[in-house]
């Protein structure tokens, strides 16, 4: 877009001071893309052509240090992130990822995507994985990046519609009553409601960046879709099974994954009267 193996079922909960996407930042994010699909974007996103890339809530660097590479070197980089800890440890992870580019042409800043500390019209490529889905305010954090893309430069926003995952079947659902998977939809739908609502966040943003996009002056807009399928089934003993299998035993909230036994890791919604409740009081 350019500008006018696992088997326990104990669940890890982090403490409570842990930073933002700490318990997302497990070695499953290492399995969301297949490589062929990010050779195909980067020739269509002419990555060979940039020379500098921002990645804004950068995290642990996962998106960037797939990016990087295939930008046209020495290529410049800069991550941003509001957490001090992630600040810290991208750093290292970008640095070891690529020890031979210059320390200078790789840098890690702490802000706030809505007020990115990088001078305007300065990047080739800005870029957020999975972020504009936790803010309050996104069209803040889209202008801000629109404000640091240089003229004609590329933005690229990786967002999901993560309702849709309460939709899908698995062995434990594909049989539940109608009403039971209605009920559920119904109270997923007042959940995310009520979380955006309340200013945390809206998880079917990716649905929603198009037209966000348009309006805010953006020409060439293109939509693509990832073509990486999680899914988990029997033996779970690949790696990226394994991860999935992983998350789900760390999760938060026993009602929303619960893993019985070792051969069912799947995760698994429990719907209760007290859900149903939080639901009609969130919207």
């Amino acid at each position: 877009m350019s500008k006018p193996s696992p088997r326990s079922s104990a669940l890890h909960v982090p403490a409570p001071d842990a930073p933002h996407s700490a318990e997302q930042f497990g070695p499953q994010r290492d399995y969301w893309w297949n490589q062929d699909f990010l050779d195909l974007m980067a020739n269509r996103w002419r990555l060979r052509e940039a020379s500098s890339l921002a990645d804004i809530g950068c995290g642990l660097c996962h998106w960037s240090r797939l990016l990087y590479p295939y930008l046209h070197a020495p290529a410049r980089f800069a991550g941003v992130d509001r957490e001090e800890r992630w600040v810290a440890e991208a750093a290292r992870n970008i640095r070891w990822a690529f020890p031979h580019v210059p320390p200078d042409l790789l840098t890690i800043l702490q802000g706030d995507a809505t007020e990115i500390p990088l001078p305007s019209d300065s990047f080739d490529v800005v870029t957020c994985q999975t972020v504009l889905m936790h803010l309050a305010r996104p069209a803040a954090a889209l202008r801000e990046m629109l404000r640091v893309v240089r003229p004609g430069g590329l933005l690229v926003c990786v967002e999901p519609n993560n309702f849709w995952n309460y939709l899908t079947f698995t062995s434990l659902t594909a049989q539940e009553p109608v009403e039971v998977l209605v009920r559920r939809f119904e109270f997923w739908l007042r959940y995310h409601r009520g979380k955006a609502a309340a200013g945390e966040g809206d998880h079917t943003i990716g649905d929603l960046l198009p037209g966000a996009l348009a309006e805010a002056g953006l020409t060439d807009i293109a939509v693509h879709l990832s073509d990486r399928a999680a899914a988990l089934f029997p033996p779970y003993n690949t790696a990226a099974q394994q991860a999935l299998v992983e998350l789900a035993c760390r999760v938060p909230g026993k009602r929303l994954f619960e893993v019985d036994r070792p051969r069912c890791l799947v995760p698994r919604q429990r719907l209760t009267d007290e859900d149903d409740e939080l639901g009609r009081e969130l919207i």
